[in-house]
């Protein structure tokens, strides 16, 4: 719900990691307010066995150099698997700050929980 791209590192790129990247790295790349964009994203998806997924995803802009967004996601997990069933649920605001032309602060939390 929160992952804006995902990069693979191979060969000597994810030597930069340590040890334990020679095979390769994964890097998951959070979503961030973005300034000069305004936008409201939803998706509601529901399967056969009763499972059913929710997702926000919204950025405002609060001005020239400030952005705000928030990210929430909530999942009931219902399948016909044994032992694979409960509820997921996360939130995730960011906040963008352009301090200079130099100075770029972006600050952000992350809450998951699963039950």
């Amino acid at each position: 719900y929160n992952v804006e791209q995902v990069e693979i590192l191979r060969g000597p790129n994810a030597l930069l990691f340590g040890r334990g990247g020679t095979g390769g790295i994964l890097n998951r790349v959070s979503k961030k307010a973005k300034t000069s964009d305004k936008f409201v994203n939803y998706n509601v998806s529901a399967n056969t066995f009763g499972a059913y997924n929710l997702q926000l995803d919204t950025n405002v802009d609060t001005g020239d150099k400030s952005a705000l967004r928030i990210n929430a996601m909530y999942e009931s997990l219902d399948n016909h698997r044994d032992f694979f069933y409960g509820d997921r649920y996360g939130f995730n605001p960011t906040a963008h700050f352009e301090l200079s032309y130099d100075t770029i602060v972006d600050v952000s939390y992350e809450y998951i929980d699963h039950e």
